[in-house]
């Protein structure tokens, strides 16, 4: 992608600042995710506070991670049964257009 189309953003995740080029729709997208990241953060914090950073950046990923996972796993049938539906129509179709030559 043309480096034109990108833009500086800082991130502040943790206790850490990140800088990055992206594009306009990413903006938005790593601005959200990094207010999920710092909020999972946050609760982490006052739950075990006999913990380190890194503990809650692991515990962090770990439950986004696990997020991600169960959404894909709720998408997958939905997949299959849309590409069920498409092989029949695209069989259904074939077989009428081979009926109407038959009948040619």
């Amino acid at each position: 992608m043309n480096d034109d189309n990108r833009i500086s953003l800082k991130l502040e995740i943790g206790d850490r600042s990140y800088s990055l080029r992206v594009t306009y729709t990413e903006e938005q997208k790593l601005l959200k995710a990094a207010q999920q990241i710092n909020e999972k953060l946050k609760q982490y914090r006052g739950r075990y506070s006999d913990k380190d950073m890194q503990d809650f950046f692991a515990m962090t990923a770990l439950q986004l991670a696990s997020r991600v996972m169960e959404l894909e796993e709720k998408q997958q049938p939905q997949q299959n049964d849309d590409f069920v539906d498409a092989t029949r129509e695209i069989s259904n179709e074939l077989e009428s257009y081979l009926k109407s030559i038959q009948r040619s």
